[in-house]
């Protein structure tokens, strides 16, 4: 056994060994940086040191705040911001310059977009003039018969049709398939083999006395056809709600 002090001794003249790369925690804050000098090159190489370095910190595992408060990235972002500030006025590397360019290319983005969203607007406005118009559908009795309203609404049991409000019973065809399908509450949507409507509320729940025949519209959302390439068309626009096509893609 050796004491803490000849241990010390023992390894005090081993050279680490150099098969062993350096954590990037354990860097020294004086590691060489790029030649000042103010040219663009010596600008580009400390940028591309600067990058290395975070993606290093990054892989082992330290957190944006703590990559950014790093000593050596420091150390490094002030002397490039030194290098920066001894370029001359209209070179494209110094920050005005560069924020002018982000600028710039924001303008020209969002200008792009809207530009690409009025097109888009005109191509379904187009399909939807073309598209024939299902009829609407609307809940404007309840099938079954039921009692109550609001917190006391209940169907009566046992299920049977409601004969008095929808005319079971009655007329040409008393006795009527009935389709019984499901219904996602929240946005209501209606479909044909090449149309997608979301269904409009044109009252908002209100004027209840009115003919209820009136109360609803359709929007067109997507469609498919001979100029879209047999290709659903709409899901992807710039407008285009979200949450549609997560719903509906995977059909």
């Amino acid at each position: 056994l050796k004491s803490p002090q000849q241990a010390t001794e023992a390894t005090a003249g081993r050279p680490r060994s150099t098969s062993t790369p350096l954590h990037p925690h354990e860097r020294p804050s004086s590691a060489p940086m790029a030649s000042a000098g103010g040219s663009a090159d010596a600008v580009a190489a400390l940028g591309a040191e600067i990058r290395d370095l975070k993606a290093a910190l990054k892989a082992s595992g330290l957190k944006s705040a703590g990559i950014n408060r790093h000593p050596e990235v420091v150390a490094k972002v002030q002397a490039l911001q030194d290098l920066k500030s001894t370029l001359d006025e209209d070179d494209p590397n110094r920050d005005e310059a560069f924020f002018a360019r982000q600028r710039a290319e924001k303008e020209q983005a969002k200008k792009t977009e809207k530009a690409l969203a009025e097109d888009q607007r005109a191509q379904l406005q187009a399909a939807e003039t073309r598209a024939h118009r299902p009829r609407v559908q609307r809940k404007i009795f309840h099938l079954f018969t039921f009692a109550g309203s609001g917190p006391k609404f209940h169907y009566e049991p046992p299920p049977r049709f409601n004969a008095e409000q929808c005319g079971f019973g009655a007329g040409p065809e008393p006795h009527p398939a009935v389709y019984i399908t499901e219904k996602w509450d929240g946005t209501t949507m209606q479909a044909t083999s090449q149309h997608v409507f979301k269904r409009l509320d044109l009252w908002g729940g209100k004027r209840k006395s009115d003919d209820p025949s009136q109360r609803y519209d359709l929007r067109l959302v997507a469609w498919r056809g001979e100029d879209t390439g047999g290709q659903w068309w709409g899901l992807d626009f710039v407008d285009a709600e979200r949450r549609f096509k997560e719903c509906l893609e995977r059909y």
